[in-house]
């Protein structure tokens, strides 16, 4: 399960890894999850970083009406059940270089495209990975089963992106892409119960 926010921060760590693995971008690569203020907080931050902000949210469904797994309490006991709530998002990904730096845009931006190219499903669907690890959930038969935190992954653009009139010794490579995932919620209140453990006294 993943709110919007844990996609983005999914987003970073593939980059990090990336980065430590395969020296995707320099090392010292920053990261911001929001629209940089460069005249505030932000004004000091260092070349090259990678902008990373929510441009849609569309939930596909009014209701969380899709069940997908069950509470349990610790004697065994189904005390509620897990619902959840699909959404596709629009994610900006933008790569700042400096102009007369030794990095060269074109090159890191080709760089950095491969790599997120790695999560498509029409190429190797690499799940994107979560701080919180990977989530399984229990199904109707008892089954453990593991739900796709991330089930479409679509980089729609990928192409310099150059705002000379408002940063002209900056570079930029802009990235969009469209996510498919969902949300989870747990209501502890619909506790219909259809099964109960009991101890075995034989």
């Amino acid at each position: 399960m993943a709110a919007p926010d844990d996609i983005l921060d999914g987003v970073i760590l593939s980059i990090k890894d990336g980065i430590e693995q395969h020296d995707i971008l320099p090392e010292r690569t920053d990261f911001l999850k929001y629209e940089e203020d460069r005249q505030g907080e932000n004004a000091n931050i260092q070349l090259p970083f990678v902008q990373l902000q929510t441009t849609l949210v569309d939930y596909l469904n009014e209701w969380n009406t899709d069940q997908v797994a069950f509470m349990r309490n610790d004697a065994g006991d189904r005390v509620g059940r897990v619902y959840h709530n699909e959404y596709r998002m629009t994610v900006e990904v933008d790569l700042w270089v400096a102009a007369q730096s030794r990095y060269n845009v074109n090159e890191l931006g080709t760089s950095l495209r491969r790599w997120l190219y790695r999560h498509e499903k029409s190429s190797a669907g690499v799940p994107l990975p979560f701080e919180m690890g990977e989530y399984y959930v229990e199904d109707e038969d008892g089954n453990t089963i593991r739900l796709d935190d991330v089930w479409d992954f679509e980089i729609v653009t990928a192409e310099r992106a150059d705002d000379t009139s408002g940063s002209p010794t900056i570079r930029r490579w802009r990235y969009e892409i469209d996510i498919a995932s969902f949300e989870a919620v747990a209501d502890p209140e619909d506790a219909t119960v259809t099964e109960v453990a009991t101890p075995n006294l034989d």
